[in-house]
């Protein structure tokens, strides 16, 4: 009885082939359900966070309505002082202007200034 060296090697360097092969599958798999499980989680987590992002846009919304009255009440009393700003003219100084002109306009207008806004 011969040993057939080509069948030994033939049969040996198979199993090496299928057992990669078998080994590479199996990593797959395992990637492939780790996937699925990360997924899944994620999935949950986007829900959680919709549920949560519903739940404050319904509390915003209250409030932005009642912000947008405000606002609107604001721009009514703004567009009663209108001829205020028509008559406002800013100071701007003249290539002329002094150092201590500046200084002396700067104090006169700290001093018009209620206290409060003083710092």
């Amino acid at each position: 009885m011969a040993i057939e060296w080509n069948k030994v090697q033939t049969n040996a360097v198979s199993a090496v082939i299928v057992s990669i092969v078998v080994g590479a599958c199996a990593i797959v798999w395992n990637g492939i359900v780790t996937m699925d499980d990360r997924i899944e989680t994620n999935t949950s987590d986007v829900r959680g966070t919709v549920t949560q992002l519903t739940a404050g846009q319904e509390v915003l919304g209250g409030k932005v309505d009642g912000m947008e009255k405000v606002l609107a009440e604001a721009i009514a009393k703004l567009n009663k002082c209108k001829h205020i700003e028509e008559n406002f003219k800013p100071y701007v100084p003249s290539k002329t202007t002094t150092i201590d002109e500046i200084r002396k306009r700067r104090d006169f207008m700290q001093q018009q200034m209620p206290r409060s806004r003083k710092k």
